[in-house]
């Protein structure tokens, strides 16, 4: 299973902590075969940074790689598999997953069905993914498509979220409490019952 670290609260600590986890997990990659090797640098380096804002460190970085890759017209192929749509696939059950985690912890609350379907309104909207994507500087480790050039829309930023979700939840073999710490790394966190 994946490692989860939590996340320290200080603007200097937590660029402490994002350069020791990329330091480790590059250190980590040398010895690795198969399709992950050290034969492409940026994508060790944007596995590694996106690994660090998570807080988890994967046990097969291929789902984490997976979900950078942006949607766009150029059919992309990732170590043998062919993604037409980038990571969509991986987006659309990282929505499914997300909507899971977040309805499971209201189900153990009193709250009304009402509560629950703001919950996932309010914490799994596009333009919430986005902004905590953007806010966590997520944009820099995402292999974007040519034809979108350096901007990152809000599509493409939700769509990384989730799938960035549905490749933690498949690298920690379902494991929702996994899904769930990861998360409240990311600050994904349902508003209290009624707000």
């Amino acid at each position: 299973m994946g490692k989860s670290t939590s996340i320290p609260s200080t603007s200097d600590e937590k660029d402490a902590a994002k350069t020791t986890l990329y330091t480790i997990k590059l250190d980590n990659l040398d010895g690795i075969q198969g399709p992950f090797t050290m034969t492409n640098p940026d994508k060790a380096m944007k596995i590694s940074g996106a690994q660090a804002l998570l807080g988890y460190i994967f046990n097969d970085p291929a789902p984490l790689w997976e979900a950078l890759q942006a949607a766009g017209p150029q059919a992309t192929t990732l170590d043998g598999k062919a993604l037409p749509k980038g990571n969509m696939r991986l987006a659309l059950l990282g929505d499914a997953v997300l909507k899971t985690a977040l309805l499971e912890g209201w189900y153990r609350t009193p709250g009304s069905t009402e509560d629950g379907h703001n919950v996932v309104l309010v914490t799994a909207g596009n333009i919430h993914l986005a902004n905590v994507g953007n806010h966590l500087g997520l944009g820099k480790f995402i292999k974007k498509n040519t034809s979108q050039g350096t901007m990152v829309s809000t599509r493409v930023m939700t769509a990384t979220v989730e799938a960035i979700i549905g490749a933690v939840f498949l690298d920690s073999h379902n494991d929702l409490s996994t899904v769930r710490q990861v998360m409240e790394n990311l600050g994904l966190v349902a508003p209290a019952a009624g707000t």
